[in-house]
């Protein structure tokens, strides 16, 4: 150990780093701040100081951390060949759909059905079939491991993996929302680019947070004092953060959609999803620090806990606050803070039976 870092040995592939694990913990509760703030909360709550104050932190460590980690995770992956990547992927994919037909299409249909959902109120992105095609996190995350897999197949330095990144970021944003007349084509201009309301991570820009976490990923793995990577990783994130505040912030219309409701376009622009990358290496930094005195902390290694089964987790929630829309809606201040506490300890139980089901437990001795 140095006095400037805590030193971490390399850990075998297939093993985990803490310093990921926390953040993305980090990651996933703040989804549930998020996901109870836009779905069951009255929309004014978002302009009061309290809504603020919960609202910011949630949109500012939600999505990218956890892309950015997906990637970088990549590094200390068993599963690196092609093939795999390809089927974890579709897997993945496919699993985002099913996870909109149980947390959006049938609670919304029976919520329809027993008059729970005032039909005068819907908008034509709330409907059952609209809701099965929304294209949320788990469907980007499937096509992004099958990309990412390609790419390491054809492309295997980090340099070529990082000019790609600053590349998709200057992907012309006039384009997102054009469309054809075919169908099918629209589909996968939806997945591409977005040309519809409930198209929330298309793979243009938002390839570039897993593929910055892969180029961080590929170098953390081959650093010999683990320690000193995240500490110099943490002052370089820093510098993006100081340097791109300022061009960020000249600009009225980012202004807007830092301080308003959403933050999805602010986290998908140039100069934002690199002051994004710089965030995320300061608290992946802050993350490292707090990691060498886990042991002591119950939070800290809940935050670990959850990020092993992060699916499990993410599919979970969703599923909670789907069904949870049918019956409120424009819920207070108050009552939305004990709906995130009840989302969160409800999850935490289903994926302390989920890890109980399915880690395997060691034979009773002979004869025993």
């Amino acid at each position: 150990m140095t006095g400037a870092a805590i030193s971490t040995p390399a850990p075998p592939a297939g093993e985990r780093l803490a310093a990921l694990d926390i953040a993305r913990g980090i990651s996933l509760m703040c989804m549930v701040t998020v996901h109870v703030l836009d779905q069951l909360c009255d929309p004014e709550i978002q302009s009061t100081s309290l809504g603020t104050a919960m609202y910011m932190p949630g949109r500012l460590f939600d999505a990218p951390v956890f892309l950015f980690i997906m990637g970088a995770s990549l590094a200390f992956s068993r599963r690196t060949g092609v093939k795999e990547g390809l089927i974890r992927g579709f897997k993945l994919f496919l699993l985002g759909y099913a996870l909109n037909l149980v947390r959006g299409t049938i609670p919304m249909y029976l919520g329809m059905k027993w008059g729970l959902v005032p039909l005068g109120d819907m908008k034509p992105s709330d409907s059952p079939l609209s809701l099965f095609f929304e294209v949320d996190l788990l469907q980007f995350a499937g096509l992004a491991l099958i990309l990412l897999a390609v790419l390491n197949r054809y492309a295997r330095r980090p340099v070529h993996w990082l000019i790609f990144a600053l590349l998709i970021q200057f992907f012309p944003r006039s384009l997102a929302g054009a469309t054809t007349d075919n169908a099918l084509v629209d589909f996968f201009l939806n997945l591409l680019w977005g040309v519809s309301d409930t198209t929330h991570y298309p793979l243009l820009p938002w390839l570039a947070y897993p593929l910055f976490g892969k180029v961080y990923g590929h170098y953390l793995a081959a650093a010999r004092d683990k320690g000193t990577y995240f500490l110099r990783t943490a002052s370089l994130g820093l510098l993006l953060l100081i340097g791109c505040t300022p061009v960020l912030f000249e600009d009225p219309a980012l202004q807007a959609e830092c301080f308003q409701r959403t933050l999805y376009g602010f986290k998908s622009t140039p100069f934002g999803i690199l002051w994004h990358i710089g965030l995320i290496a300061v608290l992946i930094g802050i993350c490292h620090r707090l990691s060498a005195n886990r042991t002591d902390s119950p939070f800290l290694r809940k935050l670990e806990f959850w990020s092993r089964h992060v699916t499990v987790f993410y599919c979970v929630q969703w599923t909670l606050i789907g069904w949870l829309v049918i019956a409120l809606s424009d819920i207070g201040k108050l009552e939305g803070a004990v709906f995130m506490a009840f989302v969160i300890f409800t999850t935490d139980l289903a994926v302390k039976g989920w890890d109980r089901l399915t880690t395997a437990r060691p034979l009773p001795p002979a004869g025993a």
